[in-house]
């Protein structure tokens, strides 16, 4: 019914003065985080404080992605309003003393300077990062999303990465697996591991301490193909991209 597309239960409400020191969405999340907090002392889902949160349903709610709620988490925990468990990043806990005591003096100020200016190289490495992987040429999910975890991981740990450095990269992968998704998949995840830059660095890796159990055993029965690099993967077994 029309009614209830317009209740009030699909409204959120935030609090503007957390929006203007902690940014929009971290206003956002954080309200949505204190309703889900209130609702498991409600049904005494709480233990020392902490309480588990179903990210899918927050997305749903707010509709911040689980990669940013992530990242919207990296700021409430650096000023203490947010803490986690260290083996179950979905396990929380809320200081609501902290976010009102920062609500409400003059640390404010402080605070917003400093989340700012971490909010500004964030976006600004995000924007730079995503111009990189603009230069990935790559149909099948799971190889691009190889490429992209190998951009990140490069980016964040040396602070920079250029696109010359992904074509090569591509091209390197490309060559040396001979379009084996398994072998291209595997010197990915090592590039990324290692934040290699260079991904002929994560080639060598492979072929001292991974080539044998990757090596691919071609028979006069049944041969692997070479196909274009757009081809979707079909089987992991015997596939190439």
């Amino acid at each position: 019914m029309l009614i209830e597309l317009l209740s009030t239960d699909n409204y959120l409400s935030f609090n503007i003065k957390v929006a203007n020191i902690l940014g929009l969405h971290t206003a956002i999340y954080l309200s949505e985080l204190m309703n889900i907090n209130d609702k498991a002392i409600r049904k005494n889902k709480i233990k020392d404080n902490y309480f588990t949160i179903d990210r899918k349903y927050i997305q749903s709610q707010t509709t911040i992605s689980t990669d940013e709620q992530l990242q919207l988490e990296e700021t409430l925990l650096d000023i203490g309003i947010l803490g986690k468990l260290p083996d179950n990043e979905n396990c929380i806990c809320l200081d609501i003393n902290k976010l009102v005591d920062i609500l409400t003096t003059k640390t404010d100020i402080k605070i917003k300077a400093k989340i700012e200016k971490k909010i500004e190289k964030k976006t600004k490495s995000q924007k730079i990062c995503e111009e990189l992987k603009k230069n990935v040429v790559c149909e099948n999910e799971e190889l691009k999303q190889a490429y992209f975890d190998w951009i990140d991981a490069v980016y964040d740990k040396q602070g920079w990465m250029s696109r010359k450095a992904v074509l090569l990269g591509q091209e390197a992968v490309d060559e040396f697996s001979k379009r084996d998704l398994d072998i291209a998949l595997k010197i990915l995840d090592i590039a990324a591991i290692n934040a290699y830059r260079d991904i002929q660095w994560a080639i060598n890796a492979y072929t001292k301490d991974y080539k044998v159990n990757y090596k691919v055993k071609n028979t006069p029965e049944k041969k692997r193909e070479t196909v274009d690099i757009t081809v979707n993967r079909v089987q992991l077994s015997d596939e190439v991209f």
